[in-house]
């Protein structure tokens, strides 16, 4: 069968420039043609120099383009679309490397063997397990919906999990290194908004632009060729796209910063009269409708970024009339393409990497902001309200703990809850006045009625022959455990020291082996305090110390 036989595999419901190559799934009917660049895939399919289509492909490919057809159709955009075919261009470009034909019965296996390679190429350092599981699921959901058989079941077929993902603490040097790059980052994106004003984005090329770090940096558009007429008497923001764009990123992250949006957010707003109304340290920014009440609450600002925000509203309003570009910010395309909303920031990066500062996105500059607003109000629902999002997705998605309030708040509860708990270790004491026990180790923990170490090798300590006192002691080992890994050696040949902690674990350890050893029932009692400390279950007077030292770890 010709080329000319095979069914249209395009997407003609999408509206696209008339520079822009439509996406098409036609080469992948070829050898060799999922990694072809998209633009020039169909010249060179029409050359002849990839041969003739494979038709024992077509099912599967046409399968696929039925799936992603339905989800256009259902509201999705071009640009998930371009994200959804890139990611089969990669199960396509590997199977192509094996000269292998996926057809939809083999296609769950050669998933299968494509992620295995994706593995193989993180052991190697080419790639993260992140990525191999970002790549895998978001392909598992087409390729599950074009098998029948759900994005799950090839997920399990194969071993793909998400990796653990762990909150790291927030030390007091990595706190401030975050902070310092996210304010440096705050006057190089004014100097972008202060420097790329109408008369500079649509006068005289180069500009020379200048950042607070002393540096200049040559900054060049060359004008579009267009026979369009003028949309503005002045300008014609088309011409200039980069530049205005430029700009708006700029405002955008600085608007984000600000308002604590999340970046879909940001982009959907749509322009209109915007009035303000005290509240907390800023404003609550309300839509002014005509002959209506005022609507919702859209956003809300801090007090001193609203000047900014009407001096940005003015140049956005001087060159893009709202009845063409409805958003707020309004990212324009240059002649003969489409917008796109959601905008690559790679045109910023660059400027601000070239500049001398470090680029932080929005996801990051969002979740440095929501962390400094919470340890500066100790007021998760204030937070939450400012940042525009629940509670539970401010603790659960963009707190990190900080070590230094976790050991203070951890301290504080056990003090106000149970004064005693930090004078005494586990079990009972038979006396008043602490004492050595006859035969206890150098370097051992000295009984003080203080810590709880020291309880161990005083002559008043008493066991419980209780399930719960077997917990306690087990859970206190393991506190003990993360105690002693944080002393490391010096040098790499000094050898390993005996420790108090260490001690203390041999001590715990003994008691342990007691109960284990005394009966079938102490036994088990042991058996389920190891599982249970082993599941992160541990016992309640212990438990806020072993979430302080693990976040210290």
């Amino acid at each position: 069968m010709s080329r000319r036989k095979l069914p249209d595999l395009t997407f003609p419901m999408i509206a696209y420039g008339s520079i822009e190559q439509p996406d098409d799934l036609q080469r992948f009917m070829f050898m060799g043609g999922a990694k072809i660049k998209r633009s020039l895939a169909k010249s060179i399919i029409e050359s002849g120099s990839l041969g003739p289509p494979i038709m024992k492909r077509l099912p599967l490919i046409a399968k696929l383009h039925e799936v992603l057809t339905n989800r256009i159709v259902a509201g999705g955009s071009k640009h998930t679309l371009r994200n959804q075919i890139y990611k089969i261009s990669l199960l396509y470009t590997y199977l192509d490397s094996r000269l292998q034909h996926p057809t939809l019965e083999s296609v769950a296996d050669d998933f299968s063997s494509w992620i295995a390679h994706q593995k193989g190429r993180v052991l190697q350092g080419k790639t993260t397990e992140k990525t191999v599981y970002e790549n895998g699921y978001k392909l598992a959901t087409v390729l599950g919906e074009t098998i029948n058989t759900g994005s799950r079941f090839l997920m399990r077929n194969c071993g793909l999990k998400k990796p653990a993902r762990s909150k790291k603490a927030l030390g007091t040097e990595a706190d401030k290194q975050n902070l310092a790059e996210t304010m440096s980052l705050g006057p190089a994106l004014l100097a972008l908004s202060d420097q790329l004003d109408n008369e500079r984005i649509f006068g005289e090329q180069p500009l020379a632009l200048r950042f607070p770090n002393g540096r200049t940096l040559p900054l060049s558009h060359r004008p579009y060729k267009t026979k369009r007429k003028s949309i503005h008497p002045k300008f014609h923001p088309e011409e200039r796209s980069p530049l205005c764009n430029l700009r708006i990123k700029s405002e955008l992250l600085i608007f984000i910063s600000q308002t604590g949006m999340n970046l879909a957010q940001a982009t959907s707003i749509t322009i209109g009269n915007f009035i303000y109304k005290s509240h907390l340290n800023g404003y609550q920014v309300r839509r002014l409708y005509k002959n209506r009440a005022r609507g919702d609450v859209e956003f809300e600002i801090f007090s001193e970024y609203r000047k900014h925000f009407e001096h940005y509203l003015k140049w956005r309003n001087s060159i893009f009339p709202t009845t063409k570009h409805a958003r707020l910010f309004p990212f324009v395309a240059a002649p003969g393409k489409t917008v796109q909303y959601v905008s690559p920031f790679k045109s910023l990066i660059n400027v601000i990497r070239a500049a001398g500062y470090k680029y932080v996105g929005p996801k990051k500059l969002r979740s440095t902001r929501v962390n400094w607003l919470l340890r500066r109000s100790q007021d998760p629902g204030i937070t939450a309200e400012m940042s525009q999002h629940t509670q539970r997705t401010l603790l659960t998605s963009y707190q990190k703990p900080h070590h230094q309030l976790a050991v203070a708040e951890v301290t504080k509860f056990w003090n106000r809850t149970d004064p005693s708990l930090m004078s005494a270790g586990p079990g009972q004491c038979s006396g008043t006045t602490p004492e050595r026990a006859p035969g206890a180790p150098t370097g051992v923990p000295e009984p003080d009625c203080y810590g709880a170490s020291g309880c161990l090798f005083c002559v008043h300590h008493r066991d419980i022959d209780t399930e719960d006192y077997v917990w306690s002691l087990t859970t206190l080992r393991y506190l003990k455990s993360l105690e002693e890994a944080r002393k490391k050696p010096l040098r790499l040949k000094e050898q390993p020291r005996t420790t108090s902690a260490s001690l203390v674990i041999e001590r715990l350890t003994a008691k342990l082996k007691e109960f284990e050893e005394s009966s079938p029932v102490r036994s088990n009692w042991v058996s389920e305090a190891i599982a249970k400390v082993a599941e992160e279950e541990y016992h309640p007077r212990w438990a806020g110390f072993v979430v302080a030292a693990e976040i210290l770890q």
